[in-house]
């Protein structure tokens, strides 16, 4: 799956960003998509508080959104 805005992500799912293959670690919606900047608005919960705010692409690979990352193969 690619992202795309308005797309609720579930923990396990696989999904694609910019050839980047990514497992969900934790469900979050994803609100928004900005290419130009390469960021990505996700909507999550935090401490039971829904939280929005823009991850670059990099973030989201660092980030406890996701449990691993591996390339797209060509």
């Amino acid at each position: 799956m690619s992202f795309e805005s308005g797309v609720l992500v579930n923990e396990g799912e696989e999904v694609e960003i910019l050839g980047w293959k990514y497992t969900v670690a934790k469900p979050h919606l994803i609100v928004g998509v900005n290419l130009d900047e390469g960021k990505l608005k996700i909507r999550s919960i935090k401490d039971g508080e829904p939280v929005v705010r823009d991850y670059s692409y990099k973030e989201i690979a660092e980030s406890d959104l996701v449990k691993k990352k591996t390339i797209k193969e060509a």
